[in-house]
């Protein structure tokens, strides 16, 4: 039984890993979106869908 509650939280322990991994890895692609566009001489830029968007 020890063993089954351990192998639970583990299971548990990853899924949290995994749910919030991508979170981040959007978060650091489009953490200077709006930056990176004004640097290109662009008005703005927004992210959408993980992808960076700028508007001239």
């Amino acid at each position: 039984m020890k063993i089954f509650f351990m192998a639970i939280l583990i299971l548990f322990a990853l899924a949290v890993i995994l749910e919030t991994f991508p979170g981040n890895m959007v978060a650091a692609s489009c953490g200077d979106c709006n930056k990176k566009c004004r640097a290109k001489g662009d008005r703005s830029g927004k992210c959408i869908n993980s992808k960076c968007k700028c508007y001239p």
